[in-house]
């Protein structure tokens, strides 16, 4: 169960492929230069980010496709209405 939490730093604000403190240039060398960004789960709008926990996964991917994935989610937290602090479940369909 994840808790969708709205974050004390706005999105605008946030460095470019930001990635959980845990994970520097020692796991993925320097990637400031090529569009990599750093996709983790749980997600990072949710209290059980990788920052604060050490029960996560994170990959580089695309930066392209870690916004995109990023507006989606943004998306599914609008059409079902979900508040800061409210509860929800991920399904992983094949």
């Amino acid at each position: 169960m994840n808790h969708f939490t709205v974050s004390s730093t706005p999105t605008s604000s946030r460095p470019t492929g930001a990635r959980p403190s845990r994970h520097g240039n020692d796991v993925w060398g320097d990637y400031s230069g090529p569009d990599l960004q750093c996709d983790e789960y749980p997600f990072a709008s949710t209290k059980e980010r990788g920052a604060d926990n050490f029960r996560y996964s994170a990959r580089l991917i695309d930066g392209p496709d870690n916004k995109g994935g990023g507006r989606r989610l943004n998306s599914m937290y609008t059409a079902n209405r979900i508040l800061d602090g409210d509860a929800f479940y991920v399904t992983v369909v094949p």
